[in-house]
């Protein structure tokens, strides 16, 4: 293990980074025009024309994972850190090492929150430089992604085939569902069907008056934002069906009348 001031950076950090960086011993000017030396090393010390052992650029890259460990710790703090597995914090050390990190962007927010099922998907997200999606970045998330993935916790050590998971009822992990409130609102629309008539005909018009209201709150914003629009959207279809389940309880409950 390689020591840092927050917690030991795994092996796995460094040998990760070794191999996707590539080590020049000559210091060079990369992509940006900026002097740079063995694993992608950047400094006020890296002049052109300067060479080095491979100790050295081994060292530079213990300084540069250690800062990226800072970094990443004042992003989304001391908590998150000591949670994340040794495979997931060597995932995010090359990924701050790489792009660095922001404190307001959404993977700090899901870190923070310990979100960490979600953490891959947006990793995929950062795949782009100069305005075009490299893949030499594509492959690099790929792999921080497989090495975050590597003794996820919880999991149970088996390696299906296809033909079994292809058979068997394989759905999201709860926190997915979760996390969404407008897959939760769905799944309490579909709850209230199998309750029965009565108790639908009861909440229904409870639920429907809420998404009335939230609805008349954002439609003056919906003109101007996709995702207010989206979510406008998904409101008109879930009072929709909440009409139907109430239509549909008092023809229920009519027929009951008729019959009795």
């Amino acid at each position: 293990m390689l020591i840092s001031a927050i917690r030991p950076i795994p092996d796995a950090a460094f040998s990760f980074v070794q191999a996707h960086e590539g080590c020049r011993l000559t210091a060079y000017l990369d992509s940006a025009g900026v002097p740079t030396v063995g694993y992608g090393h950047a400094g006020v010390a890296v002049h052109l024309g300067q060479t080095i052992t491979q100790d050295q650029a081994d060292d530079y890259l213990r300084q540069d994972l250690a800062t990226a460990a800072q970094r990443l710790e004042s992003a989304v703090g001391e908590a998150c850190v000591t949670e994340l597995t040794a495979n997931q914090y060597a995932a995010l050390l090359s990924f701050v090492f790489n792009v660095g990190i922001d404190p307001k962007w959404r993977i700090c927010q899901l870190l923070k929150a310990q979100k960490f099922d979600q953490i891959p998907a947006e990793l995929m997200r950062f795949v782009n430089a100069g305005g075009k999606k490299l893949q030499g970045l594509v492959n690099r998330r790929a792999d921080e992604v497989k090495l975050w993935s590597t003794d996820e916790p919880g999991s149970v050590p088996v390696d299906p085939s296809s033909a079994y998971s292809r058979t068997v009822d394989t759905p999201p992990t709860a926190s997915a569902a979760a996390s969404n409130p407008l897959l939760k609102t769905w799944h309490y629309v579909l709850g209230l069907g199998s309750m029965g008539a009565s108790v639908a005909a009861e909440n229904a018009p409870k639920v429907k008056g809420v998404i009335d209201r939230t609805s008349d709150a954002i439609a003056p914003y919906a003109g101007h934002s996709a995702v207010v629009q989206g979510i406008s959207d998904h409101l008109a279809l879930v009072a929709a069906c909440m009409a139907a389940l109430t239509v549909g309880a008092m023809v229920i409950s009519h027929q009951k009348a008729k019959t009795s």
